[in-house]
């Protein structure tokens, strides 16, 4: 979970699932997010940490939470148009043509 919160200081765009989630969806986001033309800055992952009580869990009824530096968004089921448009909003650096809305504060360095 730590080099999660550097690669977020770093300008990444987070994309935790349930892990018990499980659809075509979820299959797209992960396929389009693996491409090496989408995946900088960016990670997939399922969120479980038991050992953390509550905190562990994704909040109850969501599938999908997206996470920036100091931006949060959560979504009922895996949506691949929600997290593209996040990551092309919060992620540094953005896809041509968009405009950066994140506050990371070492945005751009390596992870």
């Amino acid at each position: 979970m730590y080099s999660t919160i550097h690669s977020l200081e770093h300008g990444a765009a987070i994309i935790w699932y349930e892990p018990s989630a499980s659809s075509e969806e979820l299959d797209r986001i992960k396929t389009f997010f693996d491409d090496s033309a989408h995946s900088d800055h960016v990670i997939v992952a399922p969120y479980s940490y038991p050992d953390q009580g509550a905190a562990g869990k994704l909040p109850a009824g969501k599938q999908m939470v997206l996470v920036a530096w100091h931006h949060v968004e959560s979504c009922d089921r895996p949506s691949l148009a929600a997290a593209f448009d996040f990551v092309a909003h919060y992620r540094f650096p953005p896809p041509a043509g968009e405009s950066y809305k994140g506050e990371a504060p070492e945005q751009g360095a390596a992870i």
